[in-house]
């Protein structure tokens, strides 16, 4: 019997532990925004800080991917091998786009 309780309360602690960590993933300030293709290249565009909306961030995204350079008003915007990273100072926020 006590062998029983034990295993009970482990599930309930493992399920506790479960729940407090997605709470946390979720408190995270990571928005996805979907994605977004053009031509061949598609991205997954997400909101990694700050209170940019995925509408901004879609919008930069598009922004730069029709040309318009590394400055979209006030973002600042870096290219890699996996996509692309752009920061606004005020108020502070960054989006990522990455290469799906």
């Amino acid at each position: 019997m006590l062998i029983r309780r034990q295993g009970i309360a482990a599930a309930l602690l493992t399920g506790a532990l479960m729940l407090t960590t997605a709470h946390a993933t979720a408190d995270a300030k990571t928005r996805d925004c979907g994605t977004m293709s053009r031509g061949d290249q598609t991205v997954r565009v997400k909101v990694t800080r700050g209170p940019a909306s995925c509408k901004e961030a879609r919008k930069v995204i598009r922004a730069l991917a029709d040309g318009v350079g590394p400055k979209v008003g006030k973002w600042t915007c870096q290219a890699g091998p996996r996509g692309v990273g752009c920061v606004k100072s005020k108020p502070r926020s960054r989006i990522t786009a990455l290469f799906v």
